[in-house]
């Protein structure tokens, strides 16, 4: 304000600077910079909270800015929000703690990896929303033919059924036949490594069943009362 009249700038709030412009184009230069990191007083004003200095136009939020290298007044950053004016003031704020070009980068980089990850979430959400919105016309194109065409619709699932009993018995029957070749090639290897066993050995087990199966055969008829009690065999 300057002998009772308003001057309206532009400004733009980058790396640690205030950069005010006098019209908004894109090819504009700035009028002047301020540095923020010497801010002396910054906060976020409402039209319902403030009552010494009015406010411009129809806005009714706007940053208080006091610089050193504005010392004849402050400077007053009129937002269209409250949340805009809040985000200046943390932006200004910031400035303090981000002097060197190094932290004014680190958190530019973080900022871009969070903004990153938002649009990603966004992304992914509106993929989601597609793929959901196409199966759903799938979903209706295929039940629509079914209901056109019911005779087609029977033949059809009658014969995807054959099919698919079709390949579950081949499957089946491949799946047996890995299997009795895996056992036989087991049994084969087995054979391979027994020893051959000497006739004494063969005439000795055979004996020893004859006289386990006699001794098993005589305990079932003396059960049933059929054996001759007192006989010598």
């Amino acid at each position: 304000k300057n002998c009772g009249s308003w001057r309206g700038r532009y400004f733009n709030i980058s790396n640690g600077r205030l950069a005010v412009y006098k019209n908004n184009r894109p090819t504009g230069k700035p009028k002047r910079v301020f540095e923020l990191n010497d801010v002396q007083n910054c906060r976020a004003e409402n039209l319902k909270s403030v009552t010494d200095t009015a406010f411009y136009d129809k806005f009714e939020n706007r940053v208080y800015l006091q610089s050193k290298e504005r010392a004849h007044g402050p400077m007053f950053l009129y937002a269209k929000d409250a949340k805009s004016a809040k985000s200046w003031e943390r932006a200004v704020k910031m400035s303090k703690y981000l002097q060197s070009a190094t932290d004014r980068e680190a958190l530019a980089v973080v900022v871009g990896r969070v903004a990153g990850n938002t649009m990603k979430k966004g992304w992914d959400a509106l993929f989601a929303y597609a793929s959901e919105i196409a199966s759903t016309k799938k979903l209706v194109r295929t039940l629509a033919m079914r209901l056109m065409k019911v005779e087609v619709s029977r033949g059809w699932n009658k014969m995807r059924l054959v099919y698919q009993q079709k390949m579950a018995a081949d499957k089946l029957r491949k799946e047996q036949q890995e299997w009795g070749a895996k056992f036989l090639k087991e049994k084969m290897e087995k054979i391979n490594t027994q020893a051959v066993r000497s006739p004494k050995t063969v005439r000795a087990n055979l004996i020893s069943q004859i006289q386990s199966k006699f001794r098993h055969y005589r305990q079932e008829r003396i059960f049933e009362r059929m054996y001759p009690l007192g006989s010598a065999v």
